[in-house]
This record gives C-alpha cells, structure tokens and sequence, in this order.
C-alpha cells in the first residue's frame, strides 16, 4: 500500500464474506490515495453508502477504474497481520438508515428470524439450516413480535401459514438487496439466525444478535464459546449434538425472556 496509489480490493467468496472483512478497508484507505471496492451486486448500495470504507464501490458488471495494486477482501487479515488479539472489532462499521415507516409502535420487542441460508449457493446450508417449524416454541412468547428476514422460495413456503395467521411478520417481499436487509435489521430490537450473512451483517451493525450454530461450525466461529471476537454484540448458540436444533431453541428462548426482563426493568 503506498501513499497517493490507487488500490483495489475485490471480492472473492460469498456476501457474509465480504461484510465481515471489508472492515479492513478502512484501515488501507488511511494508507492509500484511492480505495475501490469490487463487490457482489447486492451489497454495492449498502457499501457505496460507506464513505469511511471506500471512494468509489463498483459492483459485478460495472467497469473497474485504473488502478496501481490490488487484493482481495479476504487477503486483508493476512496483510495486517491480524491475531485474535489485534482483530479490527469496532462495531459499527457499517451504518444504515433507519426503515420509513419504522415498525409497530414501540410497545414490543421485535426479533428478526432467519432460518436458512441459500441451498443453491451454500453447499454447507443443509447443516447450517434448521426447519422453521423448530422455531415454532419462539413464537408464542408474550411481548415479542417476530419478523422474518427470511429470503429463498423454499424456506419462505415453510413459515407461510404462520405470515397468514398473524404469528409471523414477512419483510421478505422487501429485502431487495443488502441494503434493504440492513434498513430493517436497524428496526430490530435483537436478531435470532443461522449462520447465513445477516449476522455478519447485523454484527458490522452492531445489533443485537443470537447466532444458533451447527456443532461444526464455520472456522471464523471457532469450536467454543458464546462471544465472537470479530463481533462483540453477538451471542452464539452451540448445537450439543450434531443436526439436534431443540436444545439450542430452549436456550435462545431462555436468553429472550432475559432480554425482556431486563428491558421492563
């Protein structure tokens, strides 16, 4: 990185990937002229809004400007020489307007879902993924209104006839792209989700969120423990036994009844 150089940074894997190493990208702009960012088509609204990252965010399709160097997003932790001690952790670094109209009028406590990620793009989904009918004990909770975050025909088909009967709020209709997605998690009180890129979205917010992982988990969530050192306002939820999601459940509502304790006290 030189000083009054163009650099740019490219994405190379998945949106949950990219959300959650674009922190860097405010450290190499400090060190460089000009920083542009390459990124998913349905994240260059919510990332061109964050000035502090980058000058300029083109997306898939769009011409890439000249540049002097380059590298991808996911390179950067080696190139700082990151150590689980010196993790960028600074939370938010991703800012979002609030939803116009917000939702309901403040009474109750709003929770998003999330209970799958793709199956088409995500090989490892079959584990990550719980059925929704296993969230079906979250949504009878006095106080608590849920809202699906929830994108993907399939999954959506699942939760439908509890939308239809008033148990379930659906924004999916509404979820155009990240920054959509991230105008809504800013309403939310807390989030409750799989291991999908709404956390590593509501994370670089630093929203409230309840992370139910499978028992082998992705790397970046390591093997134990129930904090993040990549995002401090996330709570993780480890599955005892492998593909068992009750357990994991009891214990989300165990927390949420915490949270409402502590709101109403």
């Amino acid at each position: 990185m030189v000083p009054g150089e163009t650099l740019l940074l490219w994405a190379e894997q998945g949106h949950g990937d990219t959300i959650q190493f674009i922190r860097y990208a405010a450290l190499a702009k400090r060190r460089v002229g000009r920083l542009v960012v390459a990124c998913q088509g349905a994240l260059k609204r919510l990332l061109s809004a964050q000035s502090h990252l980058a000058d300029l965010v083109v997306g898939d399709g769009d011409p890439v400007p000249a540049f002097d160097r380059q590298a991808s997003i996911m390179s950067l932790p080696v190139i700082f020489d990151t150590r689980i001690g010196t993790i960028p952790a600074a939370c938010p670094y991703i800012l979002s307007p609030p939803p116009d109209p917000p939702l309901g009028s403040g009474r109750l406590f709003n929770v998003g879902l999330v209970w799958s990620g793709s199956p088409h793009n995500q090989p490892m989904n079959r584990y990550r993924a719980m059925p929704f009918t296993e969230l079906l004990p979250l949504l009878g909770m006095d106080g608590i209104r849920f809202h699906s975050l929830q994108v993907g025909p399939a999954a959506q088909a699942e939760a439908a006839p509890f939308v239809s009967g008033g148990r379930l709020g659906d924004l999916a209709s509404r979820l155009t792209d990240f920054a959509e997605t991230a105008r809504f998690l800013h309403a939310m009180d807390l989030v409750v989700t799989v291991d999908t890129s709404v956390p590593h979205l509501a994370g670089a917010m630093g929203k409230p969120t309840f992370l139910m992982l499978a028992k082998t988990p992705d790397y970046r969530w390591f093997l134990s423990g129930d904090r993040s050192p990549w995002y401090p306002s996330l709570r993780l939820f480890r599955q005892g036994t492998a593909g068992v999601w009750r357990d994991v459940v009891e214990a989300v509502s165990v927390a949420l009844r915490q949270q409402l304790a502590e709101r109403k006290a």
